[in-house]
């Protein structure tokens, strides 16, 4: 729940100020004076809300195309009430401001997705049980790509070394230059620093143990990962550590469970 409070606050943050620029470029294409920004931040705030409620209303009463279509009309009323009261114009005219901002702020907002994807975050749709019951086939995840320093416990992103258009989800279980020892089912790490200890691992549960028996000295850019569901994953006990620079981000938040 309150991950979903999270990305709405973060998506009106963005939104609003994106809407309201839009609606400015669209009021001066049509040649409209003395615009006032803040006036039309606190509109787009008008329809989003306004327009939102009614729909989530109508949703619940009369189904999906019929809140789409009130939406809609929500949104037109109440930007055509607001506008107009504040900068005049026919009905016509305004609906032509409605419908150009719409077409500025489709194309802002197709930009910025594009930007977003490709340098900060990324979509992953995690498939099989390998990182079960962390994570199930179907969970939809959000991974942020701006970290370069992974910790013992993250839960990464990275391409698979033997055939790197494939990726894999897993868990960081051993950092560079330390050594990691698995002995039926017990993962023991040694630091560069000669201290040695028993990774405590509660997301494991006991079926899921192993009775893997190895041991693996890591180069100063390599990293163990291993799958949360060890009798179910394909990791670093089977073919090895992975680079550095393999790892393509961070799992930031699960936006949807998989059925």
């Amino acid at each position: 729940m309150y991950t979903y409070i999270f990305i709405l606050l973060i998506s009106c943050a963005i939104t609003l100020p994106l809407h309201a620029g839009a609606t400015y470029l669209a009021a001066r294409t049509l040649r409209y004076t003395q615009l006032s920004y803040k006036h039309l931040l606190l509109v787009s705030t008008a329809m989003l809300l306004g327009a939102g409620a009614v729909q989530t209303i109508t949703y619940f009463l009369l189904g999906e195309i019929s809140a789409y279509l009130v939406g809609i009309t929500t949104s037109v009323l109440i930007f055509n009430h607001l506008y107009k009261k504040r900068y005049g114009g026919t009905n016509w005219r305004i609906a032509g401001v409605w419908m150009v901002q719409h077409a500025y702020f489709l194309v802002a907002a197709l930009v910025l997705v594009i930007a977003v994807r490709g340098l900060f975050v990324q979509p992953f749709v995690m498939s099989g049980q390998s990182m079960s019951p962390t994570y199930s086939a179907g969970d939809y995840l959000l991974i942020e790509r701006v970290s370069t320093k992974h910790e013992r416990g993250d839960i990464v992103v990275h391409k698979y070394p033997q055939d790197r258009s494939k990726v894999f989800l897993k868990r960081v279980i051993g950092l560079p230059n330390e050594t990691v020892a698995v002995q039926n089912g017990v993962v023991t790490i040694t630091t560069p620093e000669g201290e040695t200890f028993e990774l405590n691992e509660p997301y494991v549960s006991e079926q899921n143990r192993t009775n893997d028996n190895l041991t693996m000295l890591l180069g100063a850019d390599e990293y163990f990962v291993l799958g949360d569901n060890r009798a179910a994953s394909s990791d670093s006990r089977v073919w090895g550590p992975i680079q550095r620079s393999d790892i393509v981000g961070e799992v930031w938040i699960r936006m949807f469970e998989g059925q």
